[in-house]
Order: C-alpha cells, then structure tokens, then sequence
C-alpha cells in the first residue's frame, strides 16, 4: 500500500511541477513586481505539493498579519512548504538545494535569494537583497539555526547574520514556531547525517504528515544590534518552544 501511495503521489507531483512551472514562466522576467508575483504563485504551488503528498497544516495565529522577517525553527526541508503554504514568501536556501528534485525546482521558480556561506563576496550581496526585498514589502523566510535539529529540547543557538537587514532598515521581525505532530516527528525531522532521497521515499509513504504552525506576536528591532536582537528573538521563541514540548508532552 505505501508503494503504490508514493508512486501515486510522484505522479501527481510530476503533473502538478508541470502546470505550475508553465504558470510561473508567465511572469518569471521583470523586476520587483515580477518578484511579488512569484512569491503568491510559490504560494499556490506549495499548497499544491502540500495537498499531494498528505501535508496538513493547522496555523495558530493570525498569518494574515505577517509581514517582513519571518523567523522559524528548522526540522526539515519540509518546513520550506509548511511555511510557504501558508505565506506568500521568498526564502534564502543554501545554493546547494538548487540540484534537488521537485523541491529545488519548487525554490528556483520562486526567486529565492541563494545563500552561499563559503563567499564572503556572496554574503555581502545576500544582505544587500534580503535588505530589499523587506524594502519592497515582501514576507522573507530565514532559518536562523543555520540547519535543522530533531526537534528535542532547545532551540539550536541562532546565527545572527540574517538580522542584519532588520537592524538596518527597522522591518518587522515575524516568529514563527513548527512542530510535527509527536506521531511523525521521528520521519519527519531531517538532520545530522540523514541521506535525503531514503528520508522523501519513507516521507512519500506515511498516510499524511500534521504540522502545527505557531505564528508569535510580531517584534521590532528596537535598537538593538544583530547580536543582541538575535539573542532576544531566540529567547522569546525558544521559551515558547519549550512550553509547547511541555504542553504535548514532548
């Protein structure tokens, strides 16, 4: 039964990649308006491949609200659509994902901000954009971790880079916490030296995957430097991280 839900659900996949990619070429050229537009359509497609593959995600907040920095835990590379189908937004992956099947294509197709932590020159440019991209308006995705835990206990300490563009222009910071239900954590969460296509195929089997999606009260830099707002933002998060665990028993 598992074997012929993944092969159904792959086919499904490969469809759905189809439409939507001829969709997002309609206004893949031009510029910041351009931009926006795939940030919807990123949208529209992640609630597609969220649908496809069993992904039900229960929002605790108000994401109607959300604007600028959205801050979140990592578990796994499908923290990418819990996020996005639920917010239009562009995110900042490592450049590495762009040779991903089905969700490095996903990510292409939405303008993301590639993110290449091994070139200073790189990073220079990353901050330049992800400065203007907030300027424009549009919600930006960053996992602050720097890469995903197992979920137990604390929060992984924050790297504080990504908050130099809030500082810097004052945007709003958005936290938002992820949580797997307690049933799929364990397949869920991809860390450490798990290999990613056995991670998907086992995924791609499971008969749905439940995500709790916790959107916190939004918060301003505050004059604060990227340290210290780093620090502040991940106590605030990580202590309501904590108490969810305690809540559900994790």
């Amino acid at each position: 039964m598992a074997c012929l839900r993944r092969l159904w659900r792959l086919s499904l996949l490969a469809l759905w990649f189809f439409v939507m990619t001829f969709y997002a070429l309609l206004t893949c050229v031009g510029g910041w308006r351009a931009t926006q537009a795939q940030t919807r359509k990123a949208k529209v497609w992640a609630r597609g491949i969220a649908r496809i593959i069993g992904l039900r995600v229960r929002v605790h907040g108000d994401p109607e609200a959300v604007s600028g920095l959205v801050v979140s835990n990592h578990l796994s590379y499908m923290d990418i659509l819990t996020l996005g189908s639920v917010f239009p937004l562009r995110f900042t992956p490592k450049s590495d994902i762009r040779a991903w099947p089905f969700l490095g294509w996903f990510i292409i197709l939405s303008r993301p901000i590639w993110v290449d932590r091994n070139s200073r020159q790189s990073a220079a440019r990353t901050g330049e954009e992800v400065e203007a991209t907030l300027r424009h308006g549009m919600n930006l995705a960053v996992f602050p971790e720097g890469t995903s835990g197992d979920g137990e206990g604390e929060l992984l300490p924050f790297k504080s880079a990504v908050f130099e563009a809030a500082v810097r222009g004052g945007f709003d910071i958005q936290p938002a916490l992820i949580r797997y239900h307690e049933d799929f954590t364990g397949q869920v969460a991809w860390f450490g030296d798990a290999t990613l296509l056995p991670h998907v195929w086992r995924l791609l089997g499971l008969p749905r995957v439940e995500a709790d999606l916790y959107v916190l009260p939004p918060l301003r830099p505050e004059g604060r430097d990227r340290k210290a707002l780093s620090e502040h933002v991940r106590g605030i998060m990580n202590a309501r991280y904590l108490e969810l665990g305690a809540s559900n028993g994790g």
